[in-house]
């Protein structure tokens, strides 16, 4: 293909009429809410949830590169795909949704 030109798409906005950003936020309080009280009800939570939970928790005091390495080995310890376990999946997505609230500076 030596005599194709390469022709550059222009990029495409990702807004659609506002209020992307009210959401994005909103849902971002309401994470920090959840994981940062002790409200949210531990009877929704398998108990292997409940420890990983409590991990985050108290791994919120660390450096932000230990949070880091941390949340990479628990998203890989319990991709559903690489772990059967039934609560693999709770696991996997409680800390995916944790994942700003984690990684906060």
């Amino acid at each position: 293909m030596a005599g194709r030109k390469s022709v550059q798409q222009p990029q495409r906005s990702t807004r659609r009429g506002g209020g992307a950003e009210g959401a994005s936020a909103a849902a971002a309080a309401e994470q920090q809410r959840r994981f940062s009280s002790p409200g949210m009800p531990e009877a929704t939570l398998s108990p292997k949830a409940a420890a990983v939970r409590g991990r985050m928790q108290d791994l919120k005091q660390e450096p932000l590169a230990v949070r880091k390495q941390t949340f990479r080995e628990l998203v890989l310890e319990y991709h559903p795909d690489k772990n059967s376990s039934p609560d693999a999946t709770e696991v996997f997505q409680m800390v995916n949704g944790a994942r700003n609230w984690f990684l906060q500076e």
